[in-house]
């Protein structure tokens, strides 16, 4: 029986897992967002191209009116000035970083033991940030909610109650059914296309993402929700054993792992593993050459923490599998890296997002039909800074990056969503396009609790018709996949719900949560 000390610790844990991507607003810039019209002050105007200098060195340079005065001040530059080897004293302001400070942080390799640039004028960047800031935060984008929100298309199954926390961390269709992790007790499961439990286990470290391979499944498991930089992250193979499963750990030693593909990169005939190990200062993107007989040597292929997901495709012909990449934290964006053979990859920036934007998924989909792969992009993490009510963004969403030729992308497409997390794309309809559907953890519970769920129908020239689902507001989501549930051909929806114990919604949404306590949500499709 879980005792209300469990319920809190859990709530907890859940609130470091939404935490997955927040610490990337610590280093970002900006991109769509409105110009600000900079004021004629030469004091001003000297805080810019300071921050132009210094801050602009990692990143692009953010611009004020992206956050509120308030995030600048208390949050965001406090923390950014560790980066310039400063530190904010309770009682003297910005100084010199403090050695023991210093022998605390040094280990994240991005920190300087001396500033590299005088307090003064690091009060000079906040004072342009501050001075040009809003005094309070964007309200967010009300999005026009269509007439008739009810989805006709799918046949909606409400998960039973079977967890008195809900907290899935992973679900994913497969094998006449889905897969479904949670959190709170550890279990890991398979589930036919009604919900029913085939087989089921436990398995420690919080899984996260799974793909299947060749006589089982490979289970990813972060090994940590806080933002650490601890190494208990692992990988395993799992394969079936009667009703439950037999684990074996494939790797570990990890960093905060999120994603885990199979490709041979080196062309031996031989499946590698590419690994995303988000982290939290520390992290990369990996690749592990398969050296026969369960034996695995690690290449690095970026160093930097905030790896999301990757795709793999041969992006130049040569006859090689090259990787894309979502990136948050260091270097927010969408990354190309060219397999040049011998373990070499060469990079290539594709698309730039500032941490403000909170990125965290990306898939790699022909949306308009001409042929060519196009870049479907959800952003929306909002558990950096999380109040109640929330401070909306209005740049969250989802977008479609059109293919515009070799290593080109242009934006098409975005639709305001707030705290959009995950998004699933797939020719849902039957009409020969691709459609999307994308689930947010932080939507505006306030004004539109149905944002939760959108369903946006390919309407061609990348133009799309958004249909919502009142069910949907019966649970707070944080993932969803699509496949193919019930083998009639055409895919279907499985959404996660969990409840992270992050404040973000009124007190009669969260009791409503409570009360029904969806652990998953099935949308069976009638299209055929």
């Amino acid at each position: 029986m879980e005792t209300p000390q469990l319920r809190q610790t859990f709530a907890v844990v859940l609130v470091l897992l939404v935490a997955l991507a927040a610490c990337s607003g610590r280093r970002g810039s900006e991109k769509g967002a409105p110009a600000t019209a900079l004021s004629d002050s030469a004091l001003i105007q000297e805080g810019r191209q300071l921050a132009v200098r210094h801050c602009g060195r990692c990143h692009r340079l953010p611009g004020p009116e992206l956050l509120d005065k308030t995030s600048w001040e208390r949050h965001v530059l406090p923390e950014m000035a560790w980066y310039l080897g400063l530190y904010q004293d309770p009682q003297r302001g910005y100084v010199p970083m403090p050695a023991h400070v210093y022998r605390e942080l040094q280990y994240m390799g991005t920190v300087p033991p001396a500033p590299v640039l005088p307090a003064g004028e690091y009060r000079k960047i906040i004072q342009y940030y501050t001075h040009l800031a809003p005094d309070r935060p964007s309200p967010g984008r009300v999005t026009r909610l269509p007439a008739t929100p009810r989805l006709e298309q799918f046949e909606v199954t409400k998960g039973n109650p079977e967890f008195s926390v809900p907290g899935v961390t992973l679900v994913k269709t497969a094998g006449g059914g889905f897969f479904l992790a949670n959190a709170s007790d550890s279990s890991f499961s398979h589930k036919n296309a009604r919900g029913a439990t085939q087989r089921r286990t436990r398995l420690a470290g919080y899984p996260v993402h799974l793909t299947q391979v060749e006589g089982g499944l490979l289970v990813t498991t972060m090994g940590s929700f806080a933002p650490l930089d601890d190494s208990t992250g692992s990988v395993w193979v799992l394969r079936r054993q009667g009703s439950t499963y037999e684990s074996q750990k494939v790797l570990a030693g990890l960093k905060r792992p999120v994603f885990s593909q199979v490709a041979d990169l080196d062309a031996d005939g031989r499946p590698d593993l590419l690994v995303c190990e988000f982290g939290s200062n520390l992290g990369g993107l990996s690749w592990f050459r398969n050296e026969g007989k369960g034996t695995y040597r690690k290449r690095v292929i970026s160093p930097l923490p905030g790896a999301i997901r990757t795709e793999v495709r041969d992006f130049d012909g040569d006859g090689l599998p090259d990787v894309a990449v979502l990136m948050g934290q260091a270097r927010e964006g969408i990354y190309l890296y060219y397999n040049r053979g011998n373990g070499l990859f060469s990079e290539k920036p594709l698309l730039s997002f500032p941490p403000t934007y909170g990125s965290t998924d990306f898939r790699l989909v022909d949306v308009d039909g001409d042929g060519h792969e196009d870049i479907v992009y959800a952003n929306g993490d909002h558990a950096d800074y999380p109040e109640n009510p929330p401070r909306l963004r209005p740049y969250h969403g989802i977008r479609v990056y059109r293919y515009a030729g070799p290593d080109r992308y242009e934006e098409a497409y975005h639709w305001p969503m707030n705290g959009a997390y995950r998004v699933a794309a797939a020719d849902f309809d039957g009409d020969g396009d691709a459609d999307l559907a994308a689930v947010a953890h932080f939507a505006d519970y306030y004004r539109q609790p149905q944002e939760g769920f959108v369903y946006l129908r390919n309407e061609g020239s990348t133009k799309f018709a958004p249909l919502y689902l009142e069910e949907s507001k019966a649970g707070r989501w944080l993932t969803l996949d699509a496949g193919d549930l019930d083998g009639d051909g055409d895919p279907d929806l499985v959404l996660g719900a969990a409840l992270s114990g992050i404040d973000t919604a009124p007190r009669t949404v969260q009791a409503h949560w409570e009360r029904q306590n969806l652990s998953y949500l099935i949308l069976k499709n009638r299209s055929k």
